[in-house]
């Protein structure tokens, strides 16, 4: 599904790096939230996206746990999750516990996986 006036739909990224996926995808959403832990990376998100004149992407210097914890929160206090779908790029390890398990409460889930085993432990 794509984005519309009557069909806006938002996009949380985990582990964004430096937004090259977010590039790619920001065109088909409202609205987009890139988090990423590393400064660096941020900030060489934010000038990826000023580059690509990209302008409905906020990018999130965090933990992708610490903000796992806060969506799940949230979503648990006021029954509404702010984003339509979900995106995670995780390292190497896979998920992190917090975001494994903030999973459940989105219905579009897209993974990236450098590592087959990690996915399938995560699948799992």
């Amino acid at each position: 599904e794509r984005f519309s006036p009557t069909n806006p739909i938002t996009l949380l990224e985990m582990y964004c790096g430096n937004c090259n996926h977010t590039c790619a995808l920001a065109p088909l959403f409202e609205k987009v939230t890139a988090v990423e832990l590393n400064q660096k990376l941020c900030t060489a998100a934010e000038l990826n996206l000023e580059l690509n004149n990209i302008k409905n992407v906020s990018v999130w210097q965090s933990d992708s746990a610490k903000v796992s914890r806060r969506v799940m929160k949230s979503v648990e206090t006021t029954r509404t999750l702010e984003w339509d779908v979900l995106l995670v790029d995780p390292p190497r390890g896979g998920l992190d516990a917090d975001t494994l398990r903030m999973l459940k409460y989105f219905d579009h889930i897209l993974y990236i996986s450098c590592n087959p085993n990690s996915l399938k432990n995560n699948l799992e």
